[in-house]
């Protein structure tokens, strides 16, 4: 995984948890205690056609004019919400599958689509927030050790 990509996903996470409203402040690598601590685990894996791309290799990339290639990238984030005490509120998992196509005749459309970077931020982002919908949902975030959800201090970390 390269490390501009932990950077950035880092910040989508943190934004994410900013933009719920649910938090008075999101601290991220905080090293005092707080009401709410979310570890987050986030993998990606990507997925493509070998025997396409060796094709594509030997051929000088001049087999994209006629044959698509299609990628695959899996993005998986694991949250786990403790209190203040360290107790386990609960662990939730989101995953999202982004899709890309190549090839030369889909340079027309390339225009309308925003940039492979931009968009996986989005998946990121859109991850962290069903998680934090799926967690409010199911209570964690007004459970009894966690006394208000609007004055809730959270630290985030995000692991590798």
């Amino acid at each position: 995984m390269q490390s501009n990509w932990v950077g950035q996903w880092r910040t989508q996470a943190g934004k994410a948890f900013e933009d719920s409203g649910l938090f008075s402040e999101v601290k991220l690598q905080a090293d005092e205690p707080t009401d709410l601590r979310v570890d987050v685990a986030l993998q990606m894996h990507g997925e493509y056609n070998r025997v396409l791309s060796f094709l594509l290799g030997f051929t000088f990339g001049l087999s994209s004019l006629v044959v698509p290639q299609k990628s695959t990238a899996t993005f998986s984030a694991t949250a786990t919400f403790t209190d203040r005490d360290g107790h386990s509120l609960g662990e939730f998992k989101q995953s999202e599958t982004l899709s890309t196509w190549t090839q030369l005749f889909l340079v027309f459309a390339m225009p309308f689509r925003e940039g492979l970077q931009a968009t996986e931020t989005q998946v990121v982002y859109d991850l962290h927030r069903a998680i934090l919908q799926e967690s409010q949902q199911k209570n964690v975030l007004s459970g009894s050790s966690v006394a208000s959800t609007t004055g809730t201090s959270s630290s985030l970390r995000l692991t590798e």
